[in-house]
């Protein structure tokens, strides 16, 4: 399964990834967000700051936090969410153990997807509000459309 999440997020290397782009994408997420009354939050940061960031009606205070929990997740791994819950196989007790993390600043739930470019990691794209796979597919189909343009 490892193997298979990694093979995904090599599909969407981007040669160029700039606050146009993390605009264009935000915007499609918030899109989606609007005209299907989904509660979330999203949070684009890109090369060390946040370039988009957007909360639909319903989202509450704690989805920010979740946002940039599984924001930290990706930054530190260099992974989605989905990677590292499947690698540590939801055991939220081994990011303490076999990293020094805490559960406070880093969490295991599927929501967030880096963003990589030739040059390697340079942000994540981050969902919450909906069930953790259902976020990490949103941000998944956001990217394969915008790609398809």
């Amino acid at each position: 399964m490892l193997e298979q999440i990694e093979l995904l997020e090599k599909q969407y290397v981007f040669d160029v990834f700039d606050r146009t782009t993390a605009y264009a994408i935000g915007t499609l997420l918030a899109n989606k967000a609007i005209h299907q009354n989904l509660p979330i939050t999203i949070e684009i940061y890109l090369n060390d700051m946040v370039a988009y960031r957007y909360s639909h009606t319903g989202s509450q205070p704690i989805n920010m936090n979740w946002s940039i929990r599984k924001r930290n997740a990706v930054l530190m791994f260099g992974h989605s969410t989905m990677w590292l819950n499947e690698k540590l196989k939801g055991d939220y007790a081994l990011l303490s153990a076999r990293y020094g993390l805490n559960s406070e600043d880093y969490t295991l739930l599927e929501g967030s997807f880096p963003i990589l470019t030739q040059s390697g990691l340079i942000g994540a794209i981050s969902v919450s509000g909906l069930k953790p796979q259902e976020d990490h597919q949103i941000i998944v189909d956001t990217l394969t459309e915008y790609l398809a343009k």
